[in-house]
């Protein structure tokens, strides 16, 4: 099942025939017309107001495999910022191994929020058909945070600036939202990659920059909803997507080589980088992306989740442009839904996973009590 809003009616009763979505048992698909957004981008990509209401939608057609809960609100507008659980016996905490994707740490990189949202309705709407989704859901408690950062992914969705990348913290405090559209600079917001602790000393101080971490750790909203989801759920697999404006694009990174060394983990996390990135083929067919173990030491959550929380952790730089043509979204989010399918099929060694399963128990010797590892 899957919701739309803002989209050409033609187009989405045909794209949902094309995935066998239209089927006289049910309403599969909630068009709601409108040629773009506000801000001239394809309406194909998702406003807060549309994730909010597929998400309540979603929740309502399948209360036994979602839950949709709010994990904190953002620094200055207080928008909700949410969280999805899809499992078997979603309200309950199984014994079972959790993995994490999360979209929309910066603002402008929306193409994690189209990937995200595409997954959740992929599972839900095959898991009575699928083996394969059945045993995803039924084995695991899959987690996404599809907006992170609320209000930035407003401003550049309401047509203020495209490039806007931060939240909107009033640095500055004159109650007033300083930003300087389509050339950075802006006086106000935090990068919210920046501002997790470990390594939050190594990112700049400067309010001005793009890459701005905050006046301490965790001093954001944002940050701070999406660290107590970790510290609760101990994620064993967490999958962050961005989308390079200028850097490099079409790219998995993984923690890290600093000083020439490397975490105690890296072969496990360079083999599943690796074999992620090998299946997720570049949008211009022929290659897949590329992997790259990051050598930059800031305070960015790939890294502070696996420093703290042990997750193997990884981010993808999805896409060859930093918002295609609404045409082309669907096909990016069906080529990189092959990576997230893999690793959930890592946590358990199932089907063509490489590698052993990532998951396990480890007991005290002598209660057999769980441990924390």
């Amino acid at each position: 099942m899957r919701f739309f809003a803002g989209r050409d009616a033609g187009r989405v009763a045909s794209w949902c025939g094309a995935r066998g979505w239209l089927e006289a048992a049910a309403v599969v698909c909630l068009v709601l017309l409108a040629a773009t957004t506000a801000s001239g981008l394809d309406a194909r990509y998702h406003t807060y107001e549309e994730v909010a209401f597929e998400l309540d939608s979603l929740a309502a057609l399948y209360p036994d495999l979602m839950l949709v809960d709010t994990i904190g609100v953002s620094t200055r507008d207080s928008m909700v910022i949410w969280s999805v659980k899809i499992s078997d016996n979603v309200d309950v905490e199984e014994d079972e191994p959790s993995i994490l994707f999360h979209a929309v740490h910066h603002a402008e990189e929306i193409l994690g929020l189209e990937i995200v949202m595409y997954a959740m309705n992929d599972l839900l709407s095959n898991y009575a058909s699928s083996s394969q989704i059945r045993g995803f859901v039924d084995a695991s408690e899959i987690w996404f945070v599809p907006i992170h950062n609320p209000e930035g992914h407003k401003v550049v969705l309401d047509s203020l600036d495209l490039s806007f990348r931060k939240n909107k913290r009033d640095n500055n405090g004159n109650s007033i939202f300083d930003y300087t559209p389509g050339i950075g600079g802006d006086i106000d917001g935090v990068d919210l990659n920046r501002n997790y602790s470990l390594n939050w000393i190594h990112s700049t101080d400067q309010w001005i920059s793009d890459y701005y971490r905050g006046p301490a750790p965790f001093s954001e909203n944002e940050a701070r909803a999406v660290r107590d989801l970790a510290q609760a759920q101990r994620f064993a697999i967490a999958l962050f997507y961005h989308s390079a404006r200028s850097g490099t694009k079409e790219i998995v990174y993984y923690p890290w080589k600093w000083g020439g060394k490397y975490p105690p983990d890296f072969p496990i996390i360079d083999d599943l980088a690796r074999e992620l990135a090998s299946r997720i083929e570049k949008d211009g067919g022929g290659e897949t992306y590329d992997y790259q173990v990051s050598g930059a030491r800031e305070s960015f959550a790939r890294d502070w989740f696996y420093a703290n929380q042990g997750a193997l952790a990884l981010l993808v730089e999805v896409g060859s442009d930093i918002h295609p043509p609404g045409g082309a979204v669907d096909d990016i989010c069906e080529r990189n839904l092959e990576g997230l399918y893999y690793l959930i099929r890592r946590l358990h060694g199932m089907g063509d996973a490489s590698g052993a399963a990532l998951t396990g128990r480890i007991t005290d010797g002598s209660t057999v009590d769980p441990v924390a590892a």
